[in-house]
């Protein structure tokens, strides 16, 4: 990020449009418009409007038509005066002799970012259109991706997981913003023998959302917008003055949405002074196309990478990759050994493809021949390893991090492959799926018969660790896939130890035990009392010497336990135990309770026992041993 308010202005209008070709204007073109409150109700226009024109115009969005001509009134008097925000805009000079003053803001995770140009009237007027175009944008994106289905991943982040929609996706990015003020010198009012303002271009972004421009002085002029339609007409753009317009831009092909990049130029009218104001809308700049996702590769060819390349060539002066130069030349010698040249960067190889094989292909399939074309959705693949029906083979993964996932016999094409224990073992298809779910099983199977086996003879001792080992090797194998979260294969894990069970457990020795501690043991219950006996004894074998107290005061178990507690923690008790005395049949009272504490050498004396079992309120004395 640039510091400077004038070197971010640069950074941001370098990056703002990719020239692509030069043309001639002609005729006048009307884009119908939708009203903002019938936007939901519109979703087939929406995305007609951006597959076949490029360009959607909104009307009606509440409050917009006032704060589009404060805003852009209020950016005349700041962008024409000499005050502190001239040292904060970037002036260029246009093909036509025309002054453009531009100033730049920004909007990150949904804030809109002050301006601080000096300009209160400005900064405030500006600020409330820029968050009513943001309101129409969340709309316009909406309606967008309605009709896509849900199921579908439209992006991934570089770490591989998928972004939840797209408007969560352009709500987490950085979005440029620019005020432009142009003056224009005396030229005809046609644009006939003229040079353009701007060339013919794309815009580098999603999309573009902007206003109608504002003239000075009350004038009324033509919007100055010059379109390339899909019938490779060149035609003057006609805009109410008060609608917002959205303009699809080069980063729409990163997305499986109806859009075309809208090829545009801008002819000024003379002698004018004309006011504007459009946001770039970007993707987040780790996020990844869904096709060149390579789950092997750690680095990932994300769209800020895409977009820093962009920048680059821009204001080197060089024209991009793709955009009809001599650039665009086939550069696989260049490129490292096992990979190949596709669009703007050299690609890695896919499984069994060589250079010969490898083809740039766009998201379709169908080649990149046309170098002229930008393509930044283009991938490197063999036709051989496109095509995935059961799973995403590209999203491959051993854990599965969107939940538990069924596949069935059909499988989900866009629900990640499961990867079972090894790299190489991909169930991305039916028969390979199935097979592994049925190994699961018979391992799990296998499991419970380990434990059911129990050696004999003299080599016992070598034995017992070697199975002990393989038990262990196995279980651990079972828990990794059920923790695919794939419900099939956990299923089968599950099944497979209950039906182990079910065949394994008369060959169980009688007496053992077949879980890893006492209270998950399966074993006799005569075993289980003989373990806790045991557990009872062992502080006593720890132990020196016991001392006994009577307790006074002991009415519960929570009373036992504070005894119990308070005790050990005198120095030298190894283990303490308190029980409550009997009640008396005939009076009702309570007898002492009784405390028995094994000590060792280090113990501080039966006074410190006594004044530990007052500290918590009771009252305790010694008795004599048993």
């Amino acid at each position: 990020q640039v510091h400077s308010m004038a070197g971010s202005a640069m950074a941001h209008v370098t990056a703002l449009c990719a020239v692509i070709l030069f043309a001639e204007p002609g005729s006048a073109l009307t884009v119908s418009s939708i009203e903002y409150s019938q936007l939901p109700k519109s979703i087939g226009n929406v995305q007609k409007h951006f597959a076949d024109e490029g360009i959607l115009v909104v009307s009606d969005v509440p409050g917009y038509a006032e704060a589009r001509r404060a805003a852009l009134q209020a950016a005349i008097v700041c962008l024409s005066g000499s005050g502190p925000a001239e040292t904060r805009m970037l002036e260029r000079r246009l093909a036509d002799g025309a002054l453009r003053r531009s100033v730049a803001a920004e909007t990150q995770g949904g804030a809109l970012m002050q301006m601080n140009l000096g300009c209160p009237s400005f900064e405030h007027n500006a600020e409330v259109l820029r968050a009513l175009v943001h309101m129409a944008l969340n709309q316009v994106l909406r309606a967008w991706v309605a009709g896509h289905p849900a199921e579908s991943v439209l992006l991934r982040h570089e770490a591989g997981h998928a972004f939840p929609s797209l408007h969560e996706a352009v709500a987490g990015a950085r979005h440029l913003e620019h005020f432009h003020m142009y003056l224009t010198p005396g030229k005809p009012q046609t644009a006939e023998g003229s040079p353009a303002s701007l060339d013919l271009h794309t815009d580098a972004g999603l999309l573009l959302a902007f206003t109608a421009p504002f003239y000075g002085g009350g004038e009324v002029h033509p919007s100055g917008l010059w379109v390339k339609e899909s019938s490779g007409a060149i035609s003057a753009l006609e805009l109410p003055q008060d609608s917002l317009a959205f303009m699809v831009g080069e980063a729409a092909r990163w997305l499986p949405l109806p859009g075309r990049p809208l090829p545009h130029s801008l002819w000024l009218p003379g002698n004018s002074l004309r006011t504007w104001y459009g946001l770039m809308v970007r993707l987040p700049d780790d996020a990844v196309q869904v096709m060149d996702f390579k789950p092997t590769t750690q680095k990932q060819f994300t769209f800020g990478e895409w977009w820093n390349n962009a920048s680059a060539a821009l204001v080197s002066g060089e024209m991009l990759v793709g955009c009809g130069s001599h650039i665009v030349a086939d550069l696989t010698d260049s490129c490292p050994a096992g990979e190949s040249w596709c669009w703007m960067q050299c690609m890695v190889f896919p499984t069994n493809c060589t250079k010969n094989t490898a083809q740039c292909v766009h998201r379709d399939g169908t080649p990149w021949s046309n170098t002229s074309e930008m393509c930044p959705s283009c991938t490197l693949t063999c036709p051989a390893s496109r095509g995935w029906d059961f799973c995403d083979r590209s999203a491959a993964s051993d854990m599965i991090m969107q939940g538990f996932v069924t596949f069935g016999f059909k499988g989900s094409s866009t629900t990640p492959c499961v990867i079972l224990f090894f790299q190489g073992w991909v169930l991305d298809s039916c028969w390979k799926f199935w097979l592994g779910t049925f190994g699961v099983f018979v391992l799990s199977i296998c499991l419970e018969g380990v434990a059911s086996l129990e050696p004999k003879g003299k080599y016992v001792s070598t034995l017992l660790p070697l199975m002990y080992t393989w038990r262990m090797a196995v279980a651990y194998l079972v828990m990794l896939a059920a923790m695919t979260f794939c419900v099939e294969i956990f299923l089968a894990a599950v099944c497979g130890l209950g039906a182990g069970h079910a065949l394994f457990r008369r060959f169980r020795p009688v007496g053992s035990l077949s879980g890893p501690t006492l209270c998950c043991s399966h074993g006799p219950a005569e075993n289980r009392q003989r373990l806790y006996r045991d557990a009872r004894i062992t502080p006593i074998l720890q132990a020196d010497n016991s001392v006994l107290l009577h307790v006074h005061g002991m009415t519960c178990s929570s009373c036992t336990a504070t005894v119990a507690n308070a005790l050990e923690r005198v120095a030298g008790v190894v283990s303490a135990r308190a029980s409550l005395g009997d009640v008396h049949e005939v009076s009702g009272r309570t007898a002492p309770g009784v405390a028995e504490v094994w000590v060792n050498a280090g113990f501080s004396g039966v006074e410190a026992a006594i004044a530990a079992v007052e500290d918590v309120g009771f009252q305790a004395k010694a008795l004599p041993k048993r």
